[in-house]
């Protein structure tokens, strides 16, 4: 501390630097007072030190000079006023976190200021978490869009993802994917959020849900019969994901619904017969011997799955 008046240039802006990370409260009245120096690189090192210190004094100090820097010295003002946040809500003091994330919010400011200050009030405020998460994708700011998907995978909130099933409908095809991921961290709502994603318009999220069918291992005949339709008749990547979970379901219950769906469903059997193969059901054989002597689309289906079944 008593080197700041001993040194200038660069080398005063590295003991400035070495306050912040030492934390000396006695040193928040001398950094305040360089906020407005004249040398940006000496104004900027002040905020940025004063941002370490993660007290209310620290940061009322911030905030008295926003409005008084120098423009060189705003941004870097402005990351220490964001970093104040993050210690207010670390150390417990919610809400002084969310007033002082609030006030970063403004349109106005840098994008990366903004959007991690939102992002901040959001994990800080859970009361408001569902409503500004819900706002923000529905708003008409893609960068906001994105960083609201991302904290709606990130929180783990039962009650956020409820209210995100609930507007299901008025949901784009990127939060309805951002919905049905934070649905599966949940075991309460993945039966939901599955069923509603294999009803979507867009082929992107019903993709998403046959892979989440197979990692939930949800194993219901009309889930099973949903993935025979997807992989008969779906959009190629769809297909593909389909074919793949009826490959990887597992469960005492499902082999008997694979082979009652093939019995019963001859537009699906080829695909049903595949995945038999695929999943090297041995019990498999008498059917795909049966097929297999039959004429019709499900023939080369049940000697392709013999051949795997006799692969070693």
């Amino acid at each position: 501390r008593e080197a700041l008046n001993k040194t200038s240039g660069a080398h005063n802006a590295g003991v400035i630097d070495s306050l912040g990370w030492k934390r000396d409260l006695a040193s928040i009245a001398p950094l305040t007072a360089l906020l407005t120096d004249a040398d940006p690189v000496i104004a900027s090192a002040a905020a940025s030190s004063l941002g370490r210190f993660g007290v209310r004094e620290a940061t009322a100090a911030l905030i008295s000079a926003r409005d008084r820097v120098a423009p060189a010295v705003k941004a870097t003002l402005l990351e220490a006023l964001l970093r104040c946040a993050d210690g207010l809500r670390k150390s417990g003091d919610s809400i002084g976190a969310v007033a002082l994330y609030s006030s970063l919010t403004n349109v106005e400011l840098p994008k990366p200021i903004r959007l991690a200050a939102w992002r901040g009030q959001v994990l800080t405020d859970p009361n408001s978490r569902a409503t500004q998460i819900f706002a923000a994708l529905a708003g008409t700011d893609p960068a906001l869009r994105v960083t609201a998907q991302k904290v709606l995978r990130e929180v783990q909130a039962p009650k956020v993802v409820a209210e995100g099933l609930s507007r299901w409908s008025s949901l784009d095809p990127e939060a309805q994917l951002a919905v049905l991921d934070a649905a599966m961290k949940s075991t309460e709502e993945q039966a939901k959020a599955i069923s509603l994603a294999a009803e979507s318009p867009a082929a992107m999220v019903r993709q998403a849900a046959w892979t989440a069918i197979a990692e939930a291992n949800a194993c219901s005949p009309s889930q099973i019969k949903a993935l025979a339709k997807a992989a008969t008749a779906g959009q190629p990547a769809e297909q593909e994901a389909a074919r793949d979970a009826l490959a990887r379901l597992h469960g005492n219950t499902v082999w008997d619904t694979l082979r009652d769906l093939a019995m019963q469903e001859p537009i699906l059997r080829p695909e049903l017969l595949r995945a038999f193969g695929e999943r090297r059901e041995a019990g498999a054989e008498p059917l795909l011997l049966q097929y297999a002597a039959e004429p019709g689309p499900s023939r080369s289906a049940a000697l392709e799955a013999l051949r795997e079944l006799a692969a070693p």
